[in-house]
């Protein structure tokens, strides 16, 4: 693998111009440095370069490309570089730094996974308050091993980011669709076309997945609250406020994809202006 090669540096002094500079460290170098006589195919090199300046080129290269040898950027010809380091030392440094991006990875992953877990039962945890009150979620919690509380906070924003993004509107206008296909009584669903433009996916962000999951235990038992206030079961007032949340804003989305669907599949543009009688 060739050493990419630096540019030399631009706006150069004009009484320098003849001065004989090293391409690495662009320092004045002697005319002639035999050790670099022949040490790969192109003519000149030892003009080019001080020996230290491109033994550290080549250090820094076998650093960043283990086991690699270095090779000429002009001619590719490889450079016989001794002493050699041998099938040891290449073996260590191929597997050292392998294991090291791998344990960097893994750390990165642990790290967010620790983090991320710890933040979802802590917001399990908020959200049991927010529904039983303070008192009544600490006598929930109490009252459980401390495994399956802590099992129990973490399930909440899973159900609840889950249930959010499960497609049930897209399934359900689908099915609709194909009964419009009925004899008699397919006029009274959606109207499906034999040969639909295919609708875009929703563009759905990270962002709105959690956002929209953490929010749905608020808005079920705000619902819950002002239209099953009759329940005396806390949970019950939840199931209830949520599904008929989840009922009407699937199906206002599905009325507006069958709006969208419509207009998409029956689009023409007419003629406007017509054309000047000269």
């Amino acid at each position: 693998m060739p050493i990419q090669r630096q540019e030399t540096s631009p706006g150069r002094p004009t009484k320098y111009a003849m001065l004989r500079r090293c391409d690495i460290c662009y320092r004045e170098m002697p005319d002639f440095d035999e050790r670099l006589e022949a040490v790969c195919l192109c003519e000149g090199i030892e003009t080019q370069f001080h020996y230290r300046c491109l033994c550290n080129k080549i250090r820094q290269f076998e650093a960043a490309n283990p086991g690699v040898n270095a090779t000429c950027w002009v001619c590719n010809s490889p450079y016989n570089i001794f002493p050699k380091k041998g099938y040891m030392i290449n073996f260590v440094e191929v597997s050292g730094s392998k294991i090291i991006t791998w344990l960097d990875f893994y750390t990165h992953v642990v790290c967010v996974y620790v983090f991320s877990e710890a933040a979802l039962t802590t917001y399990g945890l908020m959200a049991l308050a927010y529904i039983y009150g303070t008192e009544g979620a600490k006598k929930i919690v109490l009252s459980l091993h401390p495994i399956i509380a802590v099992t129990l906070c973490m399930s909440i924003p899973y159900s609840a980011i889950f249930i959010d993004i499960f497609p049930w509107e897209e399934m359900v206008l689908y099915g609709l669709r194909r009964c419009s296909n009925l004899p008699v009584i397919g006029r009274i669903f959606p109207e499906e076309f034999p040969n639909a433009i295919q609708e875009e996916p929703r563009n759905t962000s990270y962002y709105q997945i959690v956002g929209g999951g953490m929010m749905l235990p608020v808005y079920a038992k705000l619902v819950g609250d002002i239209w099953f206030s009759g329940t005396d079961s806390i949970l019950h007032r939840l199931v209830l406020g949520g599904i008929a949340f989840i009922a009407v804003r699937g199906i206002l989305l599905m009325y507006g994809r069958q709006k969208s669907y419509i207009r998409t599949n029956t689009m023409s543009i007419t003629t406007r202006y017509r054309a000047r009688q000269w």
